[in-house]
């Protein structure tokens, strides 16, 4: 692959990791004690990001974990409560990609 081509790709791989940021909505967070800072809502789908950890994004969707799952995800994301605590007690390592 030609410089050129390579500086292209990682332009284009940081243009859309970073409109992906701006497309999360901050996570409320109502409890104090959460360990997401923001979501993104999608059809049959919902990003969470975590303020730690080796990965900070997880996807959830309707292979995996399910659509019943995604549903009261998005639910507890909206409500900012929840959330967190949900993903480790129910869901735990079932989700569709992380990076």
């Amino acid at each position: 692959m030609a410089g050129s081509q390579l500086k292209t790709k990682i332009y284009v791989l940081a243009t859309c990791q970073s409109q992906r940021v701006r497309n999360m909505e901050r996570y409320k967070n109502l409890s104090g004690q959460s360990n997401v800072v923001a979501y993104e809502l999608a059809h049959g789908s919902i990003s969470v990001e975590f303020a730690s950890g080796t990965y900070r994004t997880y996807v959830y969707d309707s292979i995996r974990p399910g659509p019943v799952i995604v549903a009261e995800l998005q639910r507890l994301a909206v409500a900012g409560r929840g959330i967190n605590s949900y993903i480790s007690s129910v869901v735990k390592s079932n989700f569709a990609r992380k990076y």
